[in-house]
């Protein structure tokens, strides 16, 4: 079990409040990852659900065991009590230690005996692809191979709950998918329920059940990937995940068939999906929402062009509307200066 809830949690360090009033629940193994740019309060957050940190005010809770409570009268759980495994940015592997006695040092501490300690670390070793490295030292490791090695020695205990803060980020990309893939293999054999912090938007996209965006220590949004991509809550969500055309608009009163219809700078008038709302707002096209048209479309100049492999994003001179970002497939024929004609196929209006 390892049902995770977060209740209206603030810290404050002197005259900055790094998290405000924080509130999110996180599912009996459940993957989520927490986004946002650096100094929107997500390691703090993550340092306070370990104890390393102590919150200002607000509740943590797992499985209905109080690890914080500010209105309560029990002080806070100390980080050696909350059956909590972490693993950090830098590792934090020992170097005078082979992997064996990194992984058994938490168990040690607890003094198991030194069957069970085998057992424990065999089997952690064995969810992070380090079998017949128990010897080794850790500074003859790569850096793949510590991360393993501090992701194993903080499931070894078996915790509740995992909380990973950028664990992947000093690795190059190739290793760092590699890395993500063990992180989903390991929650489908263990069913541990997983916090992970990120700076990889992509990366919080692909692995997680839920993706928390964070802004100045304020929780934006909650939700699924799909959702946090396709559904934005607001113009900096959807300028934060991934790439996306954003303009501001006002609704002019006509409704059709679920649509309604705004306009956008320069007069040009386009049907969205109703939202209720604001009659000022924006309009946001993501880079697949603009659709090359041979005609009857408005023709904006190619100015730069970027290849992705799998794709190719152009960026538009757009006028009054600035610079558009297009997506297209990599064999699209457009070239620099040349003028292509677009619709918009695909909008989404936003309050705010």
């Amino acid at each position: 079990m390892g049902k995770l809830v977060i209740d209206d949690l603030t810290k404050v360090f002197g005259p900055v409040t790094a998290v405000k009033q924080v509130s999110l629940t996180v599912g009996d193994g459940e993957l989520v990852s927490v986004v946002g740019p650096s100094g929107c309060g997500k390691t703090t957050l993550l340092r306070m659900i370990a104890g390393f940190a102590e919150p200002t005010s607000g509740r943590i809770m797992i499985d209905g065991d109080v690890l914080f409570d500010s209105a309560g009268m029990t002080p806070p759980l100390p980080p050696e009590k909350r059956d909590i495994g972490m693993v950090f940015q830098s590792y934090a592997v020992w170097p005078h230690m082979n992997v064996f006695r990194n992984v058994a040092y938490p168990l040690r501490i607890r003094r198991l005996d030194r069957k069970a300690i085998a057992d424990k670390v065999g089997a952690a070793l064995r969810l992070v692809h380090l079998t017949g490295f128990e010897k080794r030292m850790a500074y003859e490791m790569s850096g793949g191979q510590q991360q393993r090695v501090a992701l194993a020695r903080a499931l070894v205990m078996e915790p509740r709950l995992l909380l990973l803060d950028e664990p992947f980020s000093n690795l190059d990309a190739k290793l760092s998918a590699e890395m993500c893939g063990e992180l989903l293999e390991i929650r489908k054999k263990t069913g541990i329920t997983i916090v992970h912090v990120t700076h990889d938007q992509a990366e919080a996209m692909s692995v997680s059940d839920r993706v928390a965006v964070m802004r100045d220590g304020v929780l934006l949004q909650y939700d699924t990937p799909r959702n946090v991509y396709g559904v934005p809550a607001n113009t900096f969500t959807a300028s934060f995940i991934g790439e996306a055309n954003i303009f501001p608009a006002e609704r002019t009163g006509r409704e059709a068939d679920g649509k309604m219809e705004v306009c956008l700078p320069g007069g040009r008038k386009i049907f969205v999906p109703f939202r209720e709302g604001k009659k000022e707002g924006f309009v946001l096209v993501r880079p697949g929402g603009f659709v090359p048209v041979s005609d009857g479309g408005e023709a904006f100049p190619v100015k730069e062009i970027r290849f992705f492999g799998d794709s190719v994003r152009y960026e538009l001179d757009g006028g009054e509307l600035g610079t558009l970002h297009m997506s297209a497939p990599p064999d699209a024929p457009y070239k620099e200066g040349e003028s292509v004609p677009l619709r918009i196929r695909d909008a989404l209006w936003l309050d705010s």
